[in-house]
């Protein structure tokens, strides 16, 4: 498919064979999924996000956080992000995050792709 675009293909049927199939409009430098809704960091390193329940070809994506950040994950209280200037890694709460949310520093050290799941940060180390 096209570069930088969001696909999705249901695992239950997913084959070696199967065709994804456009999730979204726009284009993405990386995705995340939290809290039943779709993140993105677009070409201007700031986040979007939409509702996954409702999300078509066709509809919008909301400004959620500025950037710049290079790569986003989620999880139910927390988007977390790599700074796109510093490598660090930040943090906003999910539910207050807004356009002038400030990041704030949520580890030592640096990073350049993050990942969370059950209360757990993993980072890809940099």
């Amino acid at each position: 498919g096209d570069g930088g675009r969001v696909y999705k293909q249901a695992l239950d049927t997913m084959t070696d064979s199967s065709a994804w199939v456009p999730a979204s409009k726009g284009f993405a430098l990386a995705v995340a999924v939290g809290c039943d809704d779709l993140y993105v960091v677009g070409r201007d390193h700031q986040v979007y996000g939409q509702k996954l329940r409702g999300m078509t070809t066709d509809s919008r994506w909301r400004l959620m956080a500025r950037g710049p950040v290079r790569w986003i994950a989620a999880d139910k209280t927390w988007l977390f992000g790599t700074d796109r200037r510093s490598n660090r890694v930040v943090k906003q709460m999910l539910h207050s995050t807004t356009t002038s949310t400030e990041w704030q520093r949520a580890a030592t050290g640096y990073a350049h792709a993050v990942a969370v799941d059950e209360g757990m940060l993993y980072v890809l180390g940099g």
